[in-house]
């Protein structure tokens, strides 16, 4: 059997199920179907949560490709959770592609050479969230792959408390952003959390604009600037990897804050302000 240094691009994405560049995102990206969320899969059903109206259960979510992708990558990391033989091959294949990815963007960015995909950055389910036995494997993954920074949005707080009170440590790089059910309010805070090295994110109605009813005593939100600049994350404006655990220079940081929230998408505020 080849080792990872010895297999093909397209191998290795055969192991792992393909990851995604999504267009308007900083690097690369993994999901699985938002079908298979668990709070939020509840949340999505009471009208008024930041999940009702779910972008990723519509759009491009929807096509016959995504699914088709999502069931595949659910699947290899399902083998991972429950087989220690994929596991392995899963966590190197993953490190491995994601390495070979970073190496190239920098060595296009040394030879001023355009970047459509800055794969120094990757981000954890676009769709979809975590399921139990998945954030031990993702942090394998970051502990090998120190160079790329990682951002991983969350509502499955109390899964996370559990993996660190059972000793799981999280890389630095990577961060886990445990995100507001509600618009307009704060996320779950919890000192464990934010001692442990996980962020916040939150999300308000009103672009430009957020609420004292978000922040606390010791910390404040930075608006993410993606609608001023067509919804990405590179833009006139500015390049922010705000979302991430820290950035390369010439990139907009969060340095002193620990929540970035984000405008509501404009689908689903028109559903909210229609109850």
């Amino acid at each position: 059997m080849k080792s990872v240094s010895e297999m093909t691009m397209t191998e290795l994405q055969d192991n792992i199920g393909i990851l995604s560049t999504p267009s308007k995102m900083a690097g690369t990206s993994w999901s699985i179907s938002a079908a298979l969320c668990l709070v939020g899969g509840v949340l999505k059903h009471i009208a008024g949560s930041v999940c009702s109206g779910c972008y990723a259960e519509r759009g491009q979510y929807i096509f016959p490709s995504f699914k088709k992708a999502a069931a595949r990558r659910w699947r290899k990391m399902r083998y991972a959770i429950s087989f220690e033989s994929s596991r392995e091959r899963f966590i190197s294949s993953f490190s491995e592609l994601l390495t070979r990815k970073r190496i190239a963007t920098e060595k296009r960015i040394a030879e001023g050479k355009k970047v459509s995909c800055d794969a120094r950055y990757h981000r954890w389910f676009d769709a979809g969230d975590l399921q139990p036995g998945m954030l031990p494997i993702i942090c394998e993954i970051g502990r090998r792959c120190p160079e790329v920074q990682m951002w991983l949005p969350t509502r499955e707080w109390q899964m996370v408390i559990d993996e660190i009170d059972g000793g799981l440590e999280i890389p630095i790089n990577i961060a886990i952003r445990i995100s507001a059910h509600w618009p307009n309010f704060n996320p779950i805070y919890s000192t464990r959390l934010i001692a442990a090295g996980c962020y916040l994110s939150g999300v308000h109605t009103e672009k430009g604009s957020i609420p004292e009813t978000m922040g606390g005593e010791d910390w404040s939100f930075f608006e993410c600037p993606a609608h001023r600049q067509d919804n990405a994350c590179d833009g006139d404006l500015l390049e922010c990897r705000a979302c991430y655990a820290c950035a390369a220079p010439g990139h907009k940081t969060i340095a002193g804050k620990t929540a970035v929230s984000y405008p509501l998408h404009g689908f689903i505020f028109a559903i909210l302000m229609a109850l």
